[in-house]
């Protein structure tokens, strides 16, 4: 008889091992969640640690703005002393308000930019922060705030502010004097340079014309500077460079003329001459005397326009006015309007090389003299253009006021292509000759 096998039996051991994976399993997750808990704990604090470093920086300035000519002196002792080299200031822009502060949390530390002005009793004066001041004011200045690092500093004594672990940053203030006064912390801005003589071809300051150049120059000081001749052959030339007027030295190849360099090797100039009386009264006057000089050869002019103002208390015109010098008396040249004299010689008048001519203008004045009574006269300004250069040419474009010529046409006659008008004259007097009762 076959024996009966043993009933089936589970391996203890398997139901020991699934036992022991739910006991780790649980001591696993236990772990993990201990873990997250001192994470999120150690997380929480780093979190919550403050920068221990300083940001500092200007509000609203992004760059230096200055002279150095206005920054005041305090106690003797000039700015490069305290801070050294001024293109290391962030920022000294003295035509922006701003604040130069350093900032750590809620801790903001720094100046901002104010203006100033003295308050004095007796000998005793103190300083006031003002919304603004004009320059005439007394000592209206600008306090200006603004940065440095310790990098630029080196290792000299200062209030500093840690910004990283290697390095440091100082703020302060020092005054500045404004040229056009200070306005809501900052400088008033100077105009914009200006110079009257820019030639539009180039786009620069134009020699060959006197002109005037308005702005700041590099004192901090706003005025205007006209072109002017030293001797008879250099011209200063003021033009205007990076906003601030400035001037230059020009060596004139044909000389230089009141306030520019000639355009001509041979050429004219006029000036005016004193007259023989000043006093308006009846009679025949000489109401105008003038010079013609030729220069580096000789020249010829003829036609000629003044302008005059009569203030006459009987209403009386001009009459009989004649022109007379080297020439002669010609009273058929002269044509009187109601504001203007013209001279039309009837053949051109030469002159040679380094010759002055002198002429005068005479005329009848009628009626009663009153007190008060006035006549000024002078010589017509510049024509605006002249694309012709013949003589004819020249008065079908209504040049009229100074026409002559430099004679340089071989064949040289009203014609020839060598006349000129008064815009290719570099000076011609606008001071007036004035006789009064």
């Amino acid at each position: 008889m076959v024996p009966t096998p043993p009933p089936l039996q589970v391996s203890a051991p398997v139901a020991v091992k699934t036992e022991s994976n739910i006991a780790l399993g649980t001591l696993m997750i236990c772990c993990i969640a201990l873990l997250g808990a001192f994470g999120a704990s150690i997380f929480a604090g780093v979190a919550g640690i403050t920068n221990p470093y300083y940001t500092c920086s200007e509000t609203a300035e992004k760059a230096n703005n200055f002279d150095l000519a206005s920054v005041m002196l305090i106690n003797a002792t000039n700015f490069s002393k305290y801070y050294g080299d001024f293109s290391k200031v962030k920022y000294f822009d003295v035509y922006t308000k701003s604040k130069a502060q350093c900032v750590k949390g809620t801790s903001n530390v720094g100046y901002t930019d104010s203006c100033l002005v003295d308050t004095c009793a007796g000998t005793t004066c103190t300083a006031k922060t003002i919304a603004s001041c004009k320059p005439t004011d007394n000592n209206c200045r600008l306090q200006e705030a603004f940065i440095m690092t310790s990098t630029d500093l080196g290792t000299a004594t200062r209030y500093w502010q840690q910004t990283s672990a290697t390095t440091r940053s100082t703020f302060s203030q020092w005054q500045y004097k404004c040229p056009l006064g200070c306005s809501n912390g900052a400088c008033v801005k100077p105009p914009v340079c200006t110079d009257s003589d820019i030639d539009s071809n180039t786009g620069e300051s134009d020699p060959f014309m006197m002109g005037m150049t308005t702005g700041i120059n590099s004192l901090g000081q706003y005025g205007s500077a006209i072109d002017s001749c030293v001797g008879t052959s250099t011209l200063i030339e003021n033009f205007c460079l990076n906003g601030v007027t400035t001037s230059t030295s020009i060596r004139c190849a044909y000389g230089c003329i009141s306030g520019a360099c000639s355009t001509w090797n041979i050429y004219p100039i006029i000036t005016t001459a004193s007259l023989p009386s000043a006093n308006l009264m009846n009679g025949s006057l000489i109401i105008a005397k003038f010079n013609i000089t030729a220069v580096n050869g000789g020249i010829s002019w003829r036609r000629m326009n003044l302008k005059y103002s009569f203030v006459h208390s009987s209403n009386k015109p001009l009459s009989g006015c004649a022109i007379s010098g080297s020439l002669g008396n010609i009273a058929s040249a002269i044509n009187i309007g109601p504001a203007d004299i013209s001279i039309d010689l009837p053949a051109e008048q030469v002159i040679a090389k380094s010759n002055t001519n002198t002429y005068t203008i005479k005329c009848n004045i009628d009626g009663i003299i009153g007190a008060g009574d006035t006549l000024s006269t002078k010589i017509d300004g510049s024509f605006a253009s002249e694309p012709s250069h013949t003589y004819i040419g020249l008065i079908n474009q209504g040049e009229n006021r100074f026409i002559w010529s430099d004679r340089s046409s071989v064949s040289h006659s009203m014609n020839s292509n060598d006349w000129f008008g008064s815009s290719q004259v570099d000076y011609l007097p606008s001071n007036a000759w004035v006789l009064s009762k």
